[in-house]
Order: structure tokens, then C-alpha cells, then sequence
């Protein structure tokens, strides 16, 4: 989830809107951050969400991710992004 500050760049003819993160993205959280980034706008990229669920659970068994290193970063992203992990993919 990223901060108000905002800069925009232009890239090959493209508006390109930069945020800064609110947390430093490191080696050990970076899978953990963009799979929420995902489930914030999981609406935006999938129809199906029952075979979006599957795939998804399917991500977190095979890099290992845990129900803890979500609970670290799920206060960053709104309350839907929680109810939706906890709904669809950990249960």
C-alpha cells in the first residue's frame, strides 16, 4: 500500500503515477506486499472469483506464506483486504 505522496512520470508515452510504500520493501516481505496489492483489487483482475480463491491458496502453500506475515502488513490496506484473505484463502 503506498503513501499520498505522489510523482508521475512519462515512460514511452505512458502516464506512469510513482508512490512511495508506507513500509520498505524488503527480500522478506515483498511476496507478502504484492499478494495484498492483488487482494485490494482482486474484483479488477478475476471474474471467477471461486478459481481466483484456488489459485491464490495455491500461491501461499507453495511460498510457504503464513497467516502471520499477513497479520504484520494487513493494517496497511483497507479491512475488505482482510475479511477477503481470511474468507477466501486462509479458512
Amino acid at each position: 500500500m503506498a503513501s499520498e505522496k505522489v510523482s508521475e512520470v512519462n515512460l514511452k508515452g505512458l502516464r506512469i503515477i510513482l508512490r512511495k510504500p508506507q513500509v520498505e520493501i524488503t527480500e522478506q516481505n515483498h511476496r507478502i506486499l504484492q499478494f495484498l496489492d492483488l487482494l485490494k483489487d482482486i474484483d479488477v483482475y478475476t471474474d471467477d472469483i471461486i478459481k481466483a480463491a484456488e489459485r491464490l491458496s495455491k500461491y501461499i502453500r507453495d511460498e510457504k506464506l503464513r497467516k502471520e506475515d499477513f497479520d504484520k502488513y494487513c493494517s496497511l490496506y483497507p479491512n475488505m483486504v482482510y475479511r477477503n484473505l481470511n474468507d477466501l484463502i486462509l479458512q
